[in-house]
């Protein structure tokens, strides 16, 4: 297992001479774990490239304070946050406990008793106690909501905080055994900071056992001990819901394929059930649901380490089901090579930011911004707009970068709480499934934030509508776009395009709109398309 070592500052010249830096009194605190590491010198500004380039991470102490104006101390905040958020296992010590906490909403400040330097006995949740040895004279005053104390005493009230299974962070040094304390004490003792008989004191307890073993092995079980819980097996219906099974992930590790009624794609988006096709009737054979772990990522809103995974529909005859949306796309694709053709989509993902609202008989509202006032409409494309809901967007942003997806731009769209988010163009069987993740991981995130996200065409009767715009073009054997002519102008073959769209759209209105609401945003002087032409 890989772990980064985010070393914030360095130890003194004669501390490092004896028992190296920072980064090497971790290793030999975790010797003897199955891990390898990297460090990187925030505090010389030496950054990860990626969240990735790691599979845990560990912070080190500093002399800095973490509310101070250094140049790492800002590009540190926003690393901790794409950590946290993509859910990879953090440990903080001492200035990293402090870091982390402030990062997340916490507070920083420092202790009104002056410093704390020595061997310190810490409480634990069961009632148990640790001794490890300190040196700070700042502290974690406000914890974040997230975090839970696990370690305190009463020079330091929030000694020990666990996030869930995010981030573990401790203000103690367990990387400081007696040997490197006694030493660090003989480079500081010159120092008027600190108080002769506070550094007496603590040479004298370098003779007294400390636990530095047993917060080692807290610490590797912390990092080492996140193991998926579950997957789920998802798979799409016509609407574009997830439907499928959520199973432990010791049972999917032993499954090649597992089963659903095909009457998922009878199933109507209010719950109802369309009349059955076909003159077998209402029977609900099972498909074989087969995984296709090229789309598997995380669901990084769960409480458990979880996995989704988009499975293809199968008959018992081990062919493909026809109409399976997944399926279909698959076929138009590949007759688009048997041509020669590489068919490129970029979609453009319009919804509704809206009100909580559990009453259908109650009107939609626009959500509430942060400044207090409801979501403002006729706003197109402003930044301010956009600023309202900044934290429900930070959340979408950190999700997809979570699960690998790679978003083009966020931009405030005409109605009140309306959002448009482009996605960077590709194969359209990709573009398909991230846009399928999108609608989830978007609602996942409106939820943290109490209002709710909706990709209903026609929400709000006075706005405009919502949609999905979708960006077209083929390259042909050599990459060439080939609705591009020599001189830059258009091609033969994007002009058959555009009379292909116009002659044969009307006959698919009911698959592009399926619903009631769809066609109450067809109406003229809300940019919705209410005729065939088209333009440059």
């Amino acid at each position: 297992m890989r772990i980064g070592i985010l070393q914030c500052g360095h130890a003194p010249d004669s501390v490092q001479a004896k028992h190296g830096d920072f980064d090497v009194m971790f290793k030999a605190l975790l010797h003897g774990h199955d891990f390898t590491y990297k460090t990187w010198d925030v505090v010389d500004n030496e950054f990860p490239l990626s969240v990735d380039d790691a599979d845990g991470w560990l912070i080190t102490g500093s002399k800095h304070g973490a509310y101070e104006n250094h140049s790492f101390i800002s590009p540190l905040s926003l690393l901790i946050k794409k950590i946290y958020a993509k859910e990879t296992p953090m440990v903080g010590v001492c200035f990293g406990h402090q870091i982390i906490a402030q990062a997340l909403g916490g507070k920083v400040e420092k202790f009104n008793g002056g410093w704390v330097v020595g061997r310190q006995e810490y409480t634990l949740g069961a009632g148990d106690f640790v001794a490890l040895n300190a040196w700070h004279q700042d502290q974690v005053t406000c914890r974040p909501e997230d975090a839970e104390i696990i370690a305190t005493n009463n020079l330091c009230k929030n000694a020990g905080l666990v996030y869930g299974r995010k981030a573990f962070t401790i203000q103690p040094h367990p990387e400081f055994s007696n040997k490197i304390m006694e030493d660090y004490l003989i480079a500081r003792r010159s120092s008027p900071a600190y108080p002769k008989n506070l550094m007496e004191t603590a040479q004298s307890l370098t003779k007294i056992k400390i636990h530095t073993s047993t917060i080692a092995k807290d610490f590797a079980a912390y990092i080492g001990g996140r193991t998926l819980d579950e997957v789920e097996c998802v798979i799409s219906d016509f609407p574009g819901v997830a439907r499928g099974k959520a199973v432990p992930a010791s049972k999917f590790a032993k499954q090649n394929h597992f089963y659903l009624p095909n009457s998922i794609y009878m199933q109507t988006l209010t719950g109802g059930w369309a009349e059955a096709a076909g003159d077998e009737g209402w029977i609900e054979p099972d498909m074989i649901l087969k995984p296709d772990m090229d789309t598997a990522t995380a669901a990084p809103w769960t409480a458990d380490v979880s996995l989704q995974v988009i499975h293809d529909a199968y008959g018992r005859d081990d062919n493909p089901i026809a109409t399976a949306p997944r399926n279909v796309l698959k076929r138009v694709v590949q007759l688009f090579r048997e041509k020669g053709l590489e068919p490129i989509v970029a979609p453009e993902m319009e919804f509704f930011l809206v009100a909580r609202n559990i009453d259908p008989a109650q009107a939609i509202t626009p959500m509430m911004g942060r400044s207090g006032r409801p979501a403002a409409a006729r706003q197109a494309y402003s930044m301010s707009a956009v600023d309202e809901y900044g934290p429900v967007i930070d959340d979408i942003y950190d999700f997809a970068e979570a699960q690998g997806f790679e978003i083009d731009g966020i931009t405030q769209e005409g109605g009140a709480g309306q959002v448009e988010i482009n996605l960077r163009h590709g194969d359209p069987v990709k573009l398909a499934d991230e846009v399928f993740y999108f609608k989830r991981l978007i609602r996942e995130a409106a939820l943290k934030h109490d209002c709710f996200a909706t990709f209903m065409a026609k929400p709000i009767a006075e706005e405009p509508g919502s949609a999905m715009h979708i960006h077209h073009s083929f390259l042909d054997a050599d990459g060439q776009n080939v609705f591009l002519g020599p001189q830059g102008g258009e091609t033969d073959i994007f002009y058959h395009m555009i009379a292909g769209l116009q002659n044969h759209l009307p006959s698919v209105i009911p698959m592009i709109a399926p619903y009631v609401n769809s066609y109450r945003r067809y109406v003229k002087d809300h940019a919705a398309p209410i005729n065939l032409e088209w333009a440059r």
